[in-house]
């Protein structure tokens, strides 16, 4: 890894130590390497600490690089029609791609995260894992094109334009110009629209009459402009349609950013899905991170997870959920940076949308109380229990006693390593039962053979985990 870290620096890159096998920067203050050139005192000193380290390349006018990272076949779908000049480009642990171009003078790129649906953007004090660092699954990532097989391209023009602070990007869809500074929605009042221009012109019209009017004053508008100015005028269908797809986009954008003052019950009265998809984007816009699905899961207490950037963030309790410092370090630990800070008096407001925004689910493999009762499941077919201990015989076979279940957690470790294929440590094991309200008990049998006492560990399971497993009990013993 030193030696791959100095071939970087020599290269003109700046490369930093990461956590082995993720994306988390080492060195405190790492942002400063953007606008600050790495020394090889500092990489081999680096190195020498961490041989194990991870590289991550800092992005930025210093290394002279920003990195538009795709992900996974979304990023790769937002890219075709898009040309894209040959410069050095490497693939991801987890199947995306990381290309790179030559950071423009005089701009600013900053970090962006889903500009186009799978399309991130890393630049201005951000960072990159770089070859051949190893992903969390074990897959090293490589180089699809080597920086020394090709120089670092300028970046294509649609790309700057779609990122850069200075380029004209419509906050809306009205908001764009033409070369000359003329608004297009004014430039089709005198000049109209033909054949392949009207529907992007009817909607940057659209766009700017539903902002300064309203839905149905900007219907009108739009339709006289489409009579008078469109060449032939598009079926008024066609206008309405536009015209209520703006205003639905205008409204869900007013809703984002009113999320934290509207009233509670106002966002309950809202359907679930419409409510979960505002307050997902509440979230995102609010913390700078791409939010995909957010869950709550049914297990005691309730756990939750939240999908960020492709990343499955597994927040145990509802403290990691609504405590910001805590949810950063989780949601760090995961895709490798933090997230936008946000101030005091707005984060309840944000902590509330992230509730609002959980999809109620029933719990899942992926869960730790999914986990426990897939095993037991398992466990439990092969080795059904029986109706009374047979701990002095020298089994520790599973068993009933007083309506509740008794599990030896040795045999169910053996039976999780060779049939379930998993390791999981007692310590582990012990802490998921006691979670989930598992109780140890000591067992205590005479042994038929020798007369000895034999005594031995066992967890007694709570009527909630034995009642999901499907179990048949033994009868109740009646006496006359």
């Amino acid at each position: 890894m030193l030696e791959h870290a100095l071939a970087y620096l020599r290269s003109g890159l700046c490369p930093i130590p990461l956590q082995p096998r993720t994306k988390i920067p080492l060195e405190p203050g790492w942002e400063r390497y953007s606008h600050q050139k790495v020394t090889e005192e500092e990489v081999r000193r680096w190195w020498a600490a961490h041989p194990d380290a991870n590289i991550g390349l800092v992005t930025g006018p210093a290394g002279g690089v920003f990195v538009l990272d795709v992900d996974g076949e979304t990023g790769r779908s937002s890219l075709e029609g898009r040309p894209l000049p040959v410069t050095p480009q490497g693939l991801t642990g987890s199947g995306g791609q990381h290309i790179f171009f030559r950071y423009p003078e005089g701009v600013v790129i900053r970090n962006r995260v889903g500009f186009l649906p799978g399309l991130d953007i890393r630049g201005d004090r951000g960072q990159v894992v770089a070859p051949p660092s190893v992903h969390p699954s074990g897959t090293v990532y490589s180089w699809l094109i080597e920086p020394g097989e090709e120089p670092f391209a300028d970046p294509p023009a649609w790309l700057l334009e779609a990122i850069t602070d200075s380029a004209p990007r419509p906050a809306r869809a009205g908001a764009a110009t033409t070369p000359e500074g003329v608004p297009v929605w004014m430039q089709a009042l005198w000049q109209g629209a033909s054949e392949g221009t009207r529907n992007d012109t009817m909607a940057r019209v659209a766009g700017h009459y539903v902002a300064l009017l309203g839905e149905h004053e900007a219907l009108g508008i739009c339709l006289a402009i489409n009579a008078a100015h469109f060449k032939p005028p598009l079926p008024v269908e066609e206008v309405e349609t536009v015209v209520a797809s703006i205003a639905r986009a205008e409204r869900r954008k007013k809703q984002i950013e009113e999320y934290g003052t509207r009233p509670q019950e106002e966002l309950e009265a809202l359907p679930d899905d419409e409510r979960q998809s505002i307050a997902r984007e509440a979230v995102a816009t609010a913390l700078g991170v791409r939010v995909e699905a957010a869950y709550k899961y049914d297990t005691d207490p309730p756990s939750y997870e939240l999908i960020i950037q492709g990343a499955r963030v597994r927040l145990r309790n509802i403290h990691e959920m609504i405590e910001q410092r805590r949810l950063q370090a989780r949601i760090a630990d995961e895709i490798g940076t933090l997230t936008k800070t946000v101030s005091k008096d707005r984060w309840p407001s944000i902590a509330q949308a992230l509730l609002d925004a959980c999809e109620v689910r029933e719990v899942e493999e992926a869960t730790d109380r999914g986990r426990l009762e897939g095993w037991l499941a398992g466990y439990l077919e092969a080795r059904p229990p029986e109706d009374e201990p047979s701990v002095g015989e020298g089994r520790d076979t599973p068993f009933w006693q007083d309506g509740l279940l008794m599990v030896n957690t040795t045999e169910l470790r053996l039976w999780i390593k060779v049939e379930a294929d998993e390791t999981v440590s007692s310590l582990e094991l012990a802490t998921l039962l006691r979670r989930f309200g598992a109780v140890p008990v000591q067992v205590g049998q005479r042994s038929p053979r020798t007369g000895q006492v034999r005594n031995v560990r066992f967890w007694r399971l709570p009527e909630s985990l034995t009642s999901r497993l499907n179990l048949e009990r033994p009868k109740e013993k009646t006496t006359r």
